[in-house]
Order: structure tokens, then C-alpha cells, then sequence
């Protein structure tokens, strides 16, 4: 579709366009009579179901609260000794039977050696001074190596009251909870108990849920075979079968109406909630209850019809009216959403242009350029990109650039692949990759994370620059350096030569004029060959020959030694050249001949650039395991804009220049190469016009590098 032609909304369009909306709002409101029907009856099963969900997380929760109340038990018991009056008082601060009176029974079981059960009896009769005790006494008797007896009892029911002094260690059922709580630090619940095989008569049933009291804090260090020998004794709760489910949840199911619960103890009926059901059941739900370590069935059944508000009831007609506004809006829409149909193909248009535009772009540079999803799979790749490669589009589109990659260690990859993708920012770098014909080449590239409005990441946009003939200018870029210095160091040697002997008069006598000639040549000669040294350096450190060889340096000494050099030069201009040696500097492994070149170009810059009458200061000392160097002046400074590029090759500031003509601007480049190859930083601080300080740092001790 043409951008300029414009989408027509005929009038007999439009006209059909309303017929089929209105023959869709007649379908289409019977379907939704139907559904109204249907929603209510989902409504009620919906409701049901909630009385169901709801009622069995509530048994969960019962029972949470009941374990919760007894690690609060246990950790008071761990305090210390208590007696029953402590014990009382601690209940009913705590409020614990205030809501479910007669549901639950707490109680303290002391674990009692057989042999010490009479002091056990004697002591309790003496330290408790409720009636109670008085006659206290554990039953049944048995033989068992030791006692587990109720000593203290919390409760409201007058039939639980009779187990004080009770022996848990003589139900087996009890006995094995207790072995399992005691072994897993953990609460247990027994079997269904009945209360009459301990009092004759009594038709109550119920459960107890245990929970172990050691004496150590740091139970869960212990094996469990060794748990045991530190168990003082256990903290319970009897459980009425009816207290599983909570007097809230039981007047919930009795105001739903036609609502019955039933609770199962695997065939056994425990209880049941809500009126008698008669008649066909029409929803029936079937719920396991896991319950710590046991497993209930809770069984709910219902046939009445649940109530729903009025706005439900009347749906149907509100719906009616809904759709006949929805209808009207509907047909308003129409327009719009054609109108905007027009416009989005125009948009669409122009969007294509600017794609076939970028495509032809980047198709017509020479680097390497690919697009990848966000797993790093290629999408697209540029002509480049099979020129630098080797490989065919075809072959790279759906692999990753893996393909020639993999070439670098394994941090570097993963370096990479945090910044793009966890931190979605550009990445910069140089790497090793591989042709298809196995040529190994260094490239340069430059990977960016694409993003949408939110943030979210799309894709990758990466490209690559083959460095194949930058480097191999770069080579024999150094290596002309290397060759031309070498041949202008012979000349100019025997220049310096004949220099000194006209200047000491070997060759005759000099007149004053003449001397004066000679000395300037000789001086200009000098700085050629400080020119020619320092582009020897150059090229072997680009070449990677410059050799650090660290030995035994008293550092202090060799600064010294460097201060006297300068000492002449500082006087002879009326500037002040002052030294701090810190005391505690210890005698360290670096390249003393390199260090001493550092020292004396910082040094020589200092006096060169502070005006007369001037100070520089030259301080070094011991800070954090590093040899700190600071050589500070008032001198011209550097201007703020030119500062980012002072330790670059060749450069010089415009200060600087107009100041001091001479220079060749590759001291600072040199003094940064030794301290980084050494194992220290270099740095400096300047404010133009005002002072400078450069400073470097070394560290005590350095590896042995080459």
C-alpha cells in the first residue's frame, strides 16, 4: 500500500459493518443468557469450595497454633526450675486455653530414671504447695528403665485433670510418637487415644501432640542417636477430635446451610459439623488433611442452593443494557480503528524505508557487524562479517559467534557476557578470534544490549574491526623507530666525542666565542641523544623487550643520590628543592636503574616548570604495604582540559610549550610504563598556574617479571 493513498469508509461498508455487529449482539446475548445461568451455579460450587479450602487451612493453623504454644512451653521450661505455681501463672498470662476452652490440654512430662523415682515422688510432694500434690503419685507401675509422668497439667476438663502423675512411656502407641519426636526435634501427633484405657469408664478420645525439652539449646548439632542423653522431658497437648477444626470455622459451615463436614481418622468417624443431609448430594468434596505427621479425611457434602446478592440475580438485564452501550460504542470504534489502520500503514511504510536504509548501510561498511537474540544466537551479519570471518551468512545465521570465537580464556567471556546481559551496558574490548581457515587475527569490538521502553533486553548489536594491519603498521612503525634510532646513536655518539675534546682543549685552545659555539653544540647534541634513548625505550617497551630485572634497592639511597644530581640545577635557578625520607622505608626488590629514570624525570620536570624563587618538595614514605612517592612543586601546572592526556606519548602541554621549547613529551610515557610494568600506579594532581604533585606508588614486594 502507497504511504500517500488514503483509506475511503464508504457508506454501504459501514452499513454492513453494523448489520454484522448487530446480529452478533443478538447471538450473542442468548449465549450470554446461558452463561449467567451457568455462572451461577459455578458461583456456588465456587462458595462450597471455599467453605472447603478454607475450613481445612484452618485445621492446619489450629494446629499450628497448638505446636506454637508449645516451643513458647518449651523454652520457658528451659529457663530454669520452675514449680507449679510458675507453671499456672505462665498459662494464663499467655491466654491459652481463652479461646477453645476444653479443646486443649497442656501439659509437662519430666524424663525420671526408675532408680531415682523416690526422690522424684518426695521432691515434688515437698516443693509443690497446691493440694493437688499432695497425693501425688505416678501410675500405671511398670518396669521401665525410665518415667515420662504428667507433673504439670493445664486444663478445664475435670476428667483430664485425673491423668496427673499419668506414665507416657506406657502406651506403646505414645511411646512411639515420643521416639520420633525426641530423635527428630520436632513435634508429633499420636495415634487416636481413648481416655478410657487409662480411666476406667471414661468414653473420651483424643490426641496428644509431643514435643521434646533437652538441655542443651544446640540440639540439631548432635547426631540423633545422641539426642536422647540430653531429653529433660516432654511438653504435650491433648487434642479433642472436634478441636481439629476451630469453633470459627464450625459456625462458618453451620450459617452456609446444607453444608455437612465429617472427619475421618482413616476408617474411623472422629465427628461431624452441620445438620443431617437428606435427599440426592449434589457436590461432594473429598479433602486430605495432613496434620504434622498424620493424615485426616475430611469429607463435605452439600444440595442446597447458596444465596447470591442481588446484583448477581439481576446479571442478566444489566448485561442486556451493558451490551446494548457496548454495541453503540462498538460501531464509534469502527471508525476509529479504520482511521487508525491508515495511519499505521503509513507509519509502517516509513519504517521499512529507514530498515532497507540501515540494511544498506551497514552492508557498505567494512567491520564486521551481527545481530543476535538475547542467547547470543546470530540473526543477521553484514558482507564484512564473511570477508573477516570465513564463513558464508548462511553458515552463521542461527549459530553463535562462538563459531570463530573461543579463543580467549574463560573470565574474559564471562566478564563479557555480565555486562551485556545482567548489566545491560556496552561492552568494549580486544580480543583473539579464529578464521575458518585456521588463521588466528586480534579484533577490536564493541558490543551493545538493544532495550524497549521498559528495559527489557531484545537483542545484541555487535561489531567487530579486524586489527590484522593496524598491528602490523603498528610493527614496523617501532621497528623504523628502532632501526633509525640505532643508526643516529653512532654520529651522534662521535659528535659528543669530538665535543668534549674541543671543549677540554686537547685539539688547542679555544677562544672565548669559539668555546661558547661548542658548548651549544655539545648541549644541542646532548639532547638529541636523550631523544634517541627515549625513542629506543619506546620502541622496546611496544615490542615487549624492555626487561624489568628487580634486585635488592635501598630506595632511600638511590633518591638521595638522584637529589644530589639535581641539587646544582634547583640552586642555580634560586628554587628550593627539599627532601622527606620516611624512616621505616625497607630496602626492596625493583629495577633500580628504572626506578632512578621515574625519579629523575618527575624531579627534572619539577625544577624545569617552577618559576624562580620557587619550592618542590619530594617526599617518600611507607603507607599500607606500598613505597609512596610524591614529588610536588609550584610551578605552571597542567590546564584542566589537556590533563586526561598527560601520559600519553609525545604530548606535551600548551603551557608547557610556550615555557620550555625543548622536550620531546615521552618522559611521563616512559616513568608510567616502569611503574605499571613494576607493579605500582602513577598519578598526579594539578591545578594550572597554581602547583602539580605526581606521585607513584610500588609495592614492598614484586614478583620477578620479564
Amino acid at each position: 500500500m502507497n504511504g500517500a493513498e488514503k483509506i475511503k469508509v464508504s457508506g454501504k461498508f459501514r452499513a454492513v459493518l453494523l448489520l454484522i455487529t448487530t446480529i452478533i449482539f443478538l447471538v450473542g446475548s442468548v449465549l450470554i443468557w446461558s452463561y449467567v445461568n451457568r455462572s451461577v451455579e459455578e458461583q456456588r460450587k465456587t462458595e462450597f469450595l471455599r467453605v472447603v479450602e478454607k475450613t481445612t487451612e484452618e485445621a492446619s493453623t489450629s494446629i499450628s497454633e497448638v505446636v506454637e504454644r508449645l516451643y513458647d512451653l518449651r523454652g520457658f521450661l528451659s529457663s530454669g526450675e520452675i514449680d507449679s505455681i510458675e507453671w499456672k501463672n505462665f498459662m494464663q498470662a499467655a491466654g491459652i486455653e481463652n479461646e477453645n476452652q476444653g479443646i486443649y490440654t497442656f501439659a509437662y512430662a519430666p524424663r525420671i530414671e526408675r532408680k531415682d523415682l523416690s526422690k522424684y515422688l518426695a521432691e515434688v510432694k515437698l516443693l509443690e504447695t497446691d493440694p493437688v500434690y499432695k497425693d501425688y503419685a505416678v501410675f500405671p507401675t511398670t518396669k521401665n528403665a525410665e518415667l515420662f509422668p504428667l507433673r504439670y497439667l493445664y486444663t478445664t476438663d475435670t476428667d483430664l485433670k485425673a491423668l496427673l502423675g499419668y506414665d507416657l512411656g506406657t502406651s506403646e502407641n505414645q511411646v512411639t510418637a515420643l521416639t520420633q519426636s525426641v530423635f527428630g526435634d520436632t513435634p508429633i501427633l499420636t495415634d487416636w487415644l481413648h481416655l478410657g484405657l487409662v480411666i476406667s469408664g471414661n468414653t473420651k478420645t483424643g490426641y496428644v501432640v509431643m514435643l521434646p525439652v533437652y538441655s542443651r539449646a544446640d540440639i540439631n548439632k548432635f547426631p540423633k542417636e545422641q539426642r536422647k542423653q540430653y531429653l529433660k522431658g516432654l511438653v504435650g497437648a491433648w487434642i479433642f477430635p472436634e478441636g481439629l477444626v476451630s469453633e470459627m470455622e464450625k459456625t462458618e459451615i453451620m450459617n452456609a446451610g446444607n453444608v455437612r463436614l465429617t472427619v475421618y481418622d482413616g476408617k474411623d468417624l472422629l465427628f461431624s459439623v452441620g445438620e443431617k443431609i437428606g435427599g440426592k448430594q449434589e457436590m461432594e468434596e473429598l479433602k486430605e488433611v495432613v496434620l504434622l505427621n498424620k493424615s485426616f479425611r475430611f469429607d463435605f457434602v452439600t444440595t442446597g442452593t447458596t444465596l447470591l446478592p442481588s446484583f448477581t440475580a439481576n446479571l442478566p438485564w444489566l448485561t442486556a443494557i451493558g451490551l446494548l452501550v457496548i454495541n453503540l460504542m462498538w460501531m464509534t470504534t469502527v471508525t476509529f480503528i479504520l482511521i487508525a489502520r491508515r495511519e499505521a500503514a503509513t507509519m509502517a511504510e516509513e519504517a521499512t524505508k529507514d530498515l532497507r536504509k540501515f540494511k544498506q548501510a551497514v552492508e557498505g561498511v567494512s567491520d564486521h557487524v551481527v545481530i543476535t537474540d538475547t542467547n547470543g544466537v546470530i540473526l543477521y551479519a553484514n558482507k564484512a562479517a564473511e570477508k573477516i570471518t570465513g564463513y558464508k551468512r548462511e553458515v552463521m545465521i542461527g549459530k553463535k559467534p562462538s563459531l570463530w570465537g573461543r579463543q580467549m580464556e574463560v573470565g574474559f567471556y564471562k566478564r563479557f557476557w555480565k555486562t551485556i546481559k545482567e548489566a545491560k551496558k556496552p561492552f568494549w574490548g580486544e580480543l583473539v578470534n579464529k578464521r575458518k581457515n585456521g588463521e588466528i587475527y586480534e579484533a577490536e569490538i564493541n558490543v551493545s544490549p538493544i532495550l524497549d521502553d521498559k528495559g527489557k533486553l531484545l537483542f545484541f548489536v555487535g561489531i567487530e574491526r579486524d586489527l590484522t594491519r593496524v598491528r602490523a603498521m603498528e610493527k614496523m612503525k617501532t621497528e623504523f623507530i628502532a632501526l633509525a634510532s640505532h643508526q643516529l646513536r653512532t654520529p651522534l655518539s662521535a659528535v659528543k666525542w669530538f665535543g668534549k675534546m674541543l671543549i677540554s682543549g686537547e685539539a688547542g685552545k679555544l677562544t672565548p666565542t669559539q668555546k661558547e659555539y661548542v658548548e651549544r653544540v655539545y648541549e644541542s647534541n646532548e639532547r638529541e641523544i636523550s631523544l634517541v634513548n627515549s625513542l629506543l625505550n619506546v620502541s622496546r617497551i611496544e615490542s615487549g623487550k624492555i626487561l624489568v630485572m628487580p634486585k635488592p634497592t635501598d630506595l632511600i639511597n638511590l633518591v638521595e643520590t638522584v637529589i644530589l644530581d639535581f641539587r646544582a640545577e634547583a640552586d642555580k635557578g634560586h628554587k628550593k628543592l627539599r627532601v622527606f625520607l620516611g624512616k621505616k622505608v625497607p630496602e626492596m626488590m625493583v629495577d633500580g636503574d628504572l626506578v632512578r629514570h621515574v625519579y629523575t624525570n618527575l624531579i627534572a620536570n619539577a625544577i624545569r616548570y617552577t618559576k624562580e624563587g620557587g619550592k618542590i618538595l619530594v617526599k617518600v614514605y611507607l603507607n599500607k604495604g606500598s613505597v609512596v612517592s610524591e614529588v610536588k612543586d609550584d610551578g605552571i601546572g597542567i590546564p584542566k582540559g589537556e590533563q586526561k592526556r598527560v601520559f600519553e606519548k609525545f604530548f606535551r602541554a600548551s603551557n608547557a610549550l610556550k615555557k620550555e621549547t625543548d622536550g620531546n613529551g615521552l618522559g611521563l610515557y616512559l616513568a608510567k610504563t616502569i611503574v605499571e610494568s613494576s607493579g605500582g600506579k602513577i598519578g598526579f594532581r594539578s591545578v594550572e598556574g597554581k602547583w602539580s604533585t605526581f606521585w607513584f606508588t610500588l609495592p614492598i614486594k614484586i614478583s620477578k617479571k620479564k
